[in-house]
């Protein structure tokens, strides 16, 4: 199936999954979480590189997510092009009721 990468929705094994908006309040945490891991990158010296999502990662013909934070350690910093080929360092998805239903359940398969 070809798709758009960027587009409104995840390709989860091999299904179109609509993919809600963010809401402010998803946002106010997901940007509190991003500064606490970034002070301690920038505590510890790590050489590693972050994204605030949405950012498209492709871990394979059959699936790709977009989500809200990924970390990508300087060693691996080849994963990281256009788009993010592979699974990152760390994932952080910020849960809220129109999106754990599928955060918790496909994507923890990929850890």
């Amino acid at each position: 199936m070809q798709m758009p990468i960027g587009a409104p929705f995840q390709y989860i094994n091999g299904c179109l999954i609509d993919w809600p908006s963010r809401t402010p309040v998803h946002q106010f945490v997901l940007g509190h979480i991003c500064t606490i891991i970034a002070n301690y990158g920038n505590e510890t010296e790590n050489k590693g590189g972050f994204v605030i999502g949405p950012i498209e990662v492709v871990l394979d013909t059959q699936s790709s997510f977009q989500p809200d934070f990924a970390y990508v350690a300087a060693s691996r910093a080849k994963i990281v092009k256009d788009y993010i080929y592979g699974a990152p360092d760390l994932v952080v998805e910020v849960l809220w009721e129109k999106n754990a239903y599928y955060d918790l359940r496909p994507q923890k398969r990929y850890l």
